[in-house]
Parts: structure tokens; sequence; C-alpha cells
């Protein structure tokens, strides 16, 4: 009966560890990933048929990606890049402890937005890189499932 109760009480503890490391990692992440963000490069990596790097525009390089710790998010442009003022903003949190959910839409013109999931490959002091599944089209217009990666660097 004794050694129930010890075995009761270990196997409490390591799950309880468990979910307790669980959410420190994902306030680790959401703390790391609550800042201002500039896109440094865009790939392609799947299909093979598909793979390439994307050269990103000036105004692409320019916009700012921000996640604040309160859950907000907006993209912030440069007055050049973005001459109707548009302001495209929502909000975001991390589910499943490793996806990247985003919402957002313009709001001064009340035009609609969008929803993005992006996993979180890496999010660290000075980069963030994710994943994002897309659908690519081949010459004959026939769709391809594909997948695109955005790596940021701090702003």
């Amino acid at each position: 009966m004794k050694n129930l109760f010890l075995l009761s009480l270990i196997i409490i503890a390591l799950f309880g560890c468990e979910k307790d490391n669980e959410e420190e990692r994902l306030m680790k992440t959401k703390l790391a990933l609550s800042k201002d963000w500039q896109l440094h490069s865009v790939k392609i990596t799947e299909p093979s048929q598909f793979r390439l790097n994307q050269t990103l525009d000036n105004c692409s390089k320019l916009k700012i990606w921000s996640f604040e710790d309160t859950g907000y998010f907006s993209f912030k442009e440069e007055e050049a890049c973005n001459p109707h003022q548009y302001v495209h903003a929502g909000s975001w949190r991390i589910e499943n402890g490793k996806f990247l959910k985003i919402v957002w839409k313009e709001i001064n013109y009340g035009q609609p937005g969008g929803e993005m999931n992006l996993l979180i490959e890496e999010v660290s002091a000075d980069s963030l890189k994710l994943k994002h599944e897309v659908i690519l089209y081949d010459g004959d217009n026939k769709p391809f499932p594909g997948v695109q990666k955005y790596t940021f660097i701090r702003k």
C-alpha cells in the first residue's frame, strides 16, 4: 500500500513538472516573440520544382511585423510604401505550443484582412523563423501544396 502511494506521488510529480515545463516554454516563446520584426527573407522550400528565394522589394523589407505582449498585432509600413495610410492590425496567439496564429483586418477603410497559421521553427533574441503552408500553381495551373519560410530579424 505504501509503495502504491509513493508510485502515485512520483507519477503526479513527473506529469506536473512536464506541464510546468511546457507552460514555461510557452511563456518564454511569447516573451521572445513580443517585439518588432523586420522581414529578412522569404523562401519557397517545397515542392522542389518551386524551390526559390523570393526577391523582396524595398517596401517588403521595410514592413515591420509588430507583436505586443498584450496579443495585439500590426503591420507597420513606411509612408512611402503606404500612401493611402492603410492600417493592418489584429491579434496574435500561440496555439498548441508551436503555431503562431495571426488574425488581422484593415482598420482605416474597413477592408477585409485575413488569418495566418504559421509554424514557429525558431524564435530567439535576434531571429524569428516561421513556416507557412501555401498552394502553388505550375505552368498548367495545376495546384501543388507547398511550404514558404519566412525569416525575420529583430528591429
